[in-house]
This record gives structure tokens, C-alpha cells and sequence, in this order.
């Protein structure tokens, strides 16, 4: 005689990776402790790793999207900002060249 899949208890959270984490491991209790059957707990299993992968598949096209409508200018303007830092990184940095003076040691180049 085949048991059927037990109903979803109803504060079932399913929209987010957590929430799908806590579901499996309840049904791993569930099939631990002798609850569920082990293959009911497989099929279940199933499911919930194939919604976990839909929700991670979703959060990455919602990043990709993100970026993607980024206009012409504010790309323009981050690279701006990039290159801009790198100029002042640049103009701050100490050169070093080998000393004189003293054997082994080195000081700041003049500017």
C-alpha cells in the first residue's frame, strides 16, 4: 500500500533559499524520525532542490537585469570616477630610489 505525500504545513515559507533550507530539513527529520515514508521524503526533496535552484536563477537575473540598465552615462560616469581615483592614487604615491648617502636604504625621490 502506497502512503500518500502529507499536506504542507501552513506557515510554509518557500520564497527564499532559508525557507526552502528549513522545509528539506524538516523533511529530513520527518523521514529520520519515520513520519514520512523515505520516498515520499525524496519525491518532496525533488521539489523543494528545484524551487531552490528556480529562486537562485531569479536572484541572478534580477542582478544581471540591474546592471544591464545601467545607462550610457552613469557607465560613463563610473568609469570617470574610476580612472579619477587612480590619477590621485597615482599623484600621492611616493617614489623610492636607492640612497646617496646611505649603502642599502632607500628615500623618497624628489618631486
Amino acid at each position: 500500500m502506497r502512503r500518500s505525500i502529507p499536506a504542507p504545513t501552513p506557515r510554509l515559507n518557500l520564497s527564499s533559499a532559508a525557507g526552502v533550507r528549513r522545509e528539506m530539513t524538516r523533511v529530513y527529520r520527518d523521514a529520520r524520525t519515520g513520519r514520512i515514508d523515505s520516498k515520499d521524503a525524496a519525491r518532496l526533496v525533488f521539489v523543494l532542490d528545484r524551487i531552490g535552484k528556480l529562486i537562485t536563477a531569479e536572484d541572478l537575473e534580477k542582478r544581471v537585469e540591474s546592471l544591464e540598465t545601467m545607462t550610457e552615462s552613469e557607465r560613463a560616469e563610473r568609469i570617470q570616477a574610476i580612472l579619477e581615483d587612480a590619477r590621485m592614487r597615482q599623484q600621492q604615491a611616493t617614489v623610492m630610489v636607492p640612497s646617496q648617502t646611505h649603502a642599502d636604504t632607500w628615500e623618497a625621490a624628489p618631486k
